[in-house]
């Protein structure tokens, strides 16, 4: 699916959580793609995700969240070229992220 995904130029591709589990995935998202990692707390998340888009996590506990999370972080780590968090205002995220782009793009 991330394959299919890259396989042209300039696309945004808003990718699960679940995506980094597969190396090939992480393969192609680190040699593809410019990386970006939204993050958030974990109680922000829940309340973000309850609506049973994640079915990981539908039935999830805080704990249970946390320790998903915990054991995908590394995961993330390996193939984030930025770290954004969503915990201040959207204009703010979108800021970042477009500097970003056209730094590391344009430069």
């Amino acid at each position: 699916m991330v394959l299919r995904a890259l396989s042209g130029l300039n696309q945004l591709v808003s990718c699960g959580g679940g995506v980094v589990i597969t190396p090939q995935n992480r393969n192609i998202l680190k040699k593809q793609a410019l990386s970006v990692w939204l993050c958030a707390s974990m109680e922000t998340t829940l309340k973000r995700i309850r609506s049973g888009s994640r079915p990981l996590l539908e039935h999830a506990s805080l704990q249970d969240a946390q320790e998903l999370f915990e054991k995908r972080i590394p995961l993330y780590s390996e193939i984030a070229d930025l770290l954004v968090s969503t915990e201040q205002p959207i204009d703010t995220v979108v800021g970042i992220i477009y500097d970003e782009i056209n730094q590391t793009l344009y430069t």
